[in-house]
């Protein structure tokens, strides 16, 4: 179900809910939050599934090259796009790499670019700056190299001359390059806010890296790096292996303290460690960092070897070749692949999420089907088990393999701007040959009624209807949205995930709704629900924020709150999602938070933000309450759905007291 929100902006409306009863739901206690904690074309590239067939077996059939990453010293160079909302970890970023200083065969060396209104602090014995600055890393200090005034740090050709610079300024047997700032998966890295915050698209950074190196006479560096939300991709590792030997980045979002840089002291220690010992420092750094800041329910972070990755696109390529678009069970395994393997970047609404995908989660489901498409998904798994060769993870994300892919979950919600995407053919050849084959072989799901049954289930209840017989081999995903009716209005309150047995589709809800608290404001917001791993649960709950109060349009701020399988709250982390990308929020002094809720209007959900202004800046309560159905002229309900993979849905509703 598409939930359009207006290019990532809320609509402000009227309130409706004044006050909310005190919580009376057994052991709920409420979630205490502190909102102070980041993440957050060209025309395809030859040999990516476009042209002759032949040639491009040919290029995936030819050998990998051979690491060459050895020597006695190392260069880190740091392109650090500080110049928006993710400015203050900056500061803390820094100050973990004076910690470790440099020696004559170990430098870190960064390009920065610090922002205006969110901290002036000063920082390495430097005062504030606005500008792009490039510094050295001392022990306890920052050098000022150059002073370059503002620069577009979206700018592929400022990346390129950095790159040169310090490659050529202080050369290294083995040069690091680490992207710092917001991260978008595919679309792309960095969000520089002085120039209407530009970022690095794919294409772009392959004209950086490819220009950058050039300029230094370098073939490739040892590592590249991205301290960013969701990069860790098969997109990302297509377009960098062609100028790095490692690629070390997160598949989900990232939390707002990201790496501990303190970690790089293995190599000023011993600086003839290879590239893999050093990520899995940097790994078990920002592992132990995040334990310690208790946000390492959800991380993830693997290092891709990228002359390992024709495997891969072998496996892919194979996956394309069996595939017979006039089975249509074969759509319904990847539609129902997709919707079963872990999901990166994912918000209450589909249209604004990531939608990254885990690739081999993916495929494990594939692979289990039997066949010819089970073998070349076997060899898609092996492939990506062998590409990463290290990575870590939370609770909640411990199935994530450590490459994740952009997968719609129907064809409607597919991005036309992917087909720009670079390198990525392989991949966008499958996922074409699926998605046309979901709308030329579907038959939509259908209910047999249009009225949901209710009953009890614990201290909850369960909704089911039925399927008419046939119709439910095409369905790939299923669950339940709920909330109130004021008079001919549906409210949605929250969604949760459901089950299919055999024609049967059923989905539980506790019948609370989720309540924000602060003073004496109260107001419901929306609640998604759904499953981890590890037996976790996963809650994603948006607002609408505004950085000051003239601001009209309002941002997405996401609550994701990870529980344990009992019900106990594991982590809590804020992001926003803006123009920049994802990021860790840090509330600026009078921002403010708007609870959020969906309209349904006939088949179309329309996200809206509640009048009531919280303070972002300070701690807030959120609640689980029976939802009571008491006021005159008002009722529950839930909305049962089935989906196949052409985004076809059917739809009952279950309306009544509860």
């Amino acid at each position: 179900m598409t939930w359009a929100l207006g290019g990532g902006s809320f609509g402000r409306r009227f309130a409706f809910l004044a006050a909310v009863a005190a919580c009376a739901h057994p052991g709920c206690g409420g979630t205490s939050v502190d909102p102070l904690q980041r993440g957050g074309g060209d025309s395809r590239a030859q040999g990516d599934g476009d042209g002759d067939a032949d040639a491009s077996n040919q290029l995936l059939d030819a050998p990998e090259k051979t690491h060459s990453s050895g020597g006695t010293s190392w260069t880190v160079l740091v392109y650090m796009v500080a110049d928006n909302d993710l400015e203050p970890f900056a500061l803390l970023d820094l100050a973990e790499m004076m910690q470790v200083g440099r020696n004559d065969d170990f430098t870190i060396v960064l390009q920065i670019d610090r922002a205006i209104g969110f901290t002036d602090a000063p920082i390495g014995m430097m005062p504030n700056w606005t500008g792009t600055l490039r510094v050295r890393v001392d022990s306890g200090k920052l050098i000022e190299l150059d002073d370059l005034g503002e620069k577009n740090m979206g700018d592929p050709m400022v990346l390129a001359d950095f790159l040169t610079w310090g490659i050529d300024t202080f050369p290294a047997d083995k040069i690091a390059l680490v992207f710092w700032d917001h991260g978008s998966a595919w679309p792309g890295f960095g969000a520089d806010a002085s120039a209407a915050y530009d970022g690095l698209t794919m294409a772009e950074l392959a004209t950086g890296m490819a220009a950058g190196l050039a300029g230094a006479q370098r073939e490739r560096i040892a590592l590249v790096g991205f301290d960013a939300c969701l990069m860790g991709s098969l997109e990302t590792a297509l377009v960098m292996r062609d100028y790095a030997e490692y690629m070390l980045a997160s598949q989900e979002l990232e939390p707002g303290h990201g790496w501990d840089y303190a970690s790089f002291a293995s190599a000023l220690d011993d600086p003839t460690i290879d590239p893999v010992e050093l990520s899995q420092d940097v790994m078990q750094g920002f592992r132990a960092q995040a334990i310690l800041e208790n946000t390492s329910a959800n991380i993830t972070l693997s290092l891709v070897d990228l002359y390992n990755l024709k495997a891969v696109e072998r496996a892919l390529n194979a996956m394309t070749r069996v595939f017979d678009p006039q089975i249509a069970s074969l759509v319904t395994l990847f539609g129902r692949a997709r919707a079963g393997a872990l999901e990166f970047g994912r918000q209450a609404s589909e249209a604004d999420s990531a939608l990254m995908v885990d690739l081999a989660g993916a495929a494990s489901t594939i692979a289990d089907a039997g066949g010819p498409i089970a073998v070349a998904a076997d060899a898609l798994i092996d492939a990506v088990d062998a590409a990463v060769l290290n990575r870590t993870s939370g609770s909640a994300t411990a199935s994530a393999t450590g490459i994740s892919v952009y997968w719609p979950p129907y064809r409607t919600l597919y991005d036309e701007a992917y087909d720009r995407v670079p390198a990525i053919g392989v991949w966008r050849d499958l996922l074409t040959v699926v998605q046309d084959a979901s709308t030329s072989n579907s038959n939509a799901p259908r209910f047999s009624s249009q009225s949901a049954t209710m009953s009890s289930a614990g201290a909850g209840v369960r909704l089911t209807a039925n399927l008419v017989s046939g119709t439910q081999a095409s369905v790939v995903a299923e669950g339940m949205y709920y909330g109130l009716k004021l008079d001919d209005q549906y409210i949605v309150l929250g969604d949760t995930f459901g089950s299919l047995a055999g024609v049967t589709v059923s989905a539980d809800w506790d019948a609370t709704a989720l309540v924000v608290r602060q003073g004496g404001l109260a107001e419901y917001t929306y609640f998604s629900y759904q499953p981890g791993t590890n037996g976790t649960f996963v809650a994603t709950i948006p607002f609408g924020y505004a950085a000051n109060a003239s601001q009209q349009n309002l941002d997405t701020a996401l609550l994701v709150i990870v529980y344990d399988a009992g019900g106990n709250v594991q982590q809590q982390t804020f992001y926003l999602s803006t123009a920049a990308g994802y990021g860790q929020l840090t509330p600026a002094p009078g921002s403010q938070l708007f609870a959020v809720f969906a309209e349904r209007d006939g088949d179309a959900m329309i996200w809206a933000a509640n009048d009531t202004i919280f303070n972002a800046a300070q701690d807030f309560s959120l609640e689980l309450e029976p939802l009571s159905t008491s006021p005159a002229n008002t009722t529950a309900f839930g909305l049962l759905y089935a989906q196949d993979y052409a985004g076809q849905e059917a739809k009952c509703v279950w309306e009544g007291e509860l």
